[in-house]
């Protein structure tokens, strides 16, 4: 059933794609730099590809590699299955469904993202409202300008004895601050327009930053390649800077500059297709990968966070915080939301392991929000605290930590099933009222909820 839901895998695509154009098998090898028998193993789906090879057989066979990589028909069975895990007693007939009525199927997988989109915008404007310094100084600014109109309207209207030239005076006041608040409120309503754009109204460093990974898809293909000088990756680096639209400060472009370099760092001490085969070997256990290529436990997380798209661990995340809870890394699988500014949910392992330095703690992860943990994605989240020792004495210890998000499924679970978490974003839009971590009533409960202290 499994195959016949899949529909045309990769190499069948590559095939028939070679075939429609009138390419030879052996052409098609040359041009994309393999050998023809390894050509044949992948048309006859006796070898995976993905990453490089994927993109340069693409680029001879003038299509978007994604339509040689993603089955338009497994990605319809699986958003229908996300969005109808409801219904758990008929999510066998899904792909019946499907093949019946595809025009409703497609209806419902729209609907469903449009859904998904409006909570996401809620999310944004609960934390801008609630946090966003500067929506606060916004308000304050249309505020103090309504007062000044009333206070001078008030004076006009009250009749008395003004002249002329003071009641011209009071006018120009007026006229004055009507523009001001006129301006005011259109920036205002610009602002809180970009809300279902996460990538708008970015307020700091950390939000530019993660916009530009995320634009790039958290992957930087031109970084990856072993043998390109160390000159050409400060201008390829240099380059992907200075066409970002996202970063709007030297400094930090600057920033962004070191992500970058520490990105090549572990593209080649970590390189992507024997990282890819060891991962999968590793039932994608940071540990074991961190021992493997004897690297720093969080390096190999960022590793894991940032594989093509297109790779099986695509959709890993990974979440990091300082010692003082504050988040500084954000890249959120889907299903699972990170608030757009401080003021995560307690309950995240991330939390728990700051106290815990140099340990692994694994646990079973979702966010139902109240609603009940079987009808949302579960992840096995895999936190880890780093601490920085001093090079003296009497100064800090830095402490970090980093949680791994790994979606149920991609790796296989061990015989001891780790304990399980429900948590939310953050409590302003998390509807779980008996939460002993809360710290703040929800904005989108309607009942009274209780807050723990």
């Amino acid at each position: 059933m499994a195959q016949q839901e899949a529909g045309y895998s990769t190499g069948a695509r590559i095939r028939q794609r070679r075939m429609d154009l009138g390419m030879r098998q052996g052409v098609l090898a040359q041009r994309a730099g393999i050998s023809a028998s390894y050509l044949n193993l992948i048309e006859h789906n006796r070898r995976r590809i993905a990453g490089k090879l994927l993109v340069d057989i693409a680029a001879v066979l003038s299509i978007d590699p994604s339509q040689l990589s993603e089955d338009t028909q497994s990605a319809l069975l699986n958003e229908l299955r996300n969005g109808a895990v409801e219904s758990i007693a008929e999510i066998d007939r899904v792909g019946d469904f499907a093949s019946r009525f595809p025009g409703w199927a497609q209806h419902l997988t729209h609907s469903q993202k449009r859904v998904t989109e409006l909570e996401r915008t809620v999310e944004i404007l609960s934390d801008r409202l609630t946090h966003d310094p500067h929506l606060s100084d916004a308000l304050h600014e249309v505020l103090t300008v309504v007062t000044a109109i009333r206070s001078s309207s008030g004076i006009l209207a009250g009749g008395g004895n003004l002249d002329a030239v003071w009641q011209e005076r009071f006018q120009k006041n007026i006229d004055e601050d009507a523009r001001r608040l006129a301006e005011s409120a259109e920036s205002l309503v610009q602002y809180l327009d970009g809300a279902g754009r996460p990538d708008q109204g970015i307020s700091s460093a950390g939000e530019e930053i993660d916009a530009c990974f995320a634009r790039h898809s958290w992957h930087f293909e031109a970084l990856e390649q072993p043998d390109t000088p160390a000159s050409d990756v400060q201008d390829i680096a240099q380059e992907i800077v200075r066409d970002s639209k996202d970063l709007r400060s030297d400094g930090t472009r600057a920033r962004m500059m070191r992500h970058l370099l520490e990105y090549r760092i572990r593209a080649v001490q970590m390189p992507l297709g024997a990282f890819l085969q060891a991962a999968a070997e590793c039932n994608w256990d940071p540990l074991a990968l961190a021992s493997r290529f004897r690297q720093p436990i969080a390096e190999v997380m960022h590793r894991l966070a940032m594989l093509p798209a297109t790779s099986p661990a695509g959709g890993i995340g990974l979440v990091g915080c300082d010692g003082a809870g504050n988040l500084t890394f954000r890249k959120a699988p889907e299903g699972f939301s990170v608030p757009r500014f401080d003021g995560a949910c307690a309950l995240w392992p991330l939390f728990e392991a700051l106290a815990r330095p140099d340990s692994m703690l694994v646990h079973d992860v979702s966010q139902s929000q109240g609603r009940g943990s079987e009808d949302v994605p579960r992840f096995t989240a895999l936190s880890c605290g780093v601490q920085t020792l001093p090079e003296k004495l009497g100064a800090p210890v830095l402490r970090q930590a980093y949680m791994l998000l790994i979606p149920q499924g991609l790796a296989e679970g061990s015989d001891t099933a780790p304990p399980f978490i429900d948590a939310g974003a953050s409590c302003r839009i998390c509807l779980q009222a008996a939460c002993p971590a809360r710290r703040e009533a929800a904005i989108l409960s309607r009942q009274k909820t209780e807050v723990a202290f």
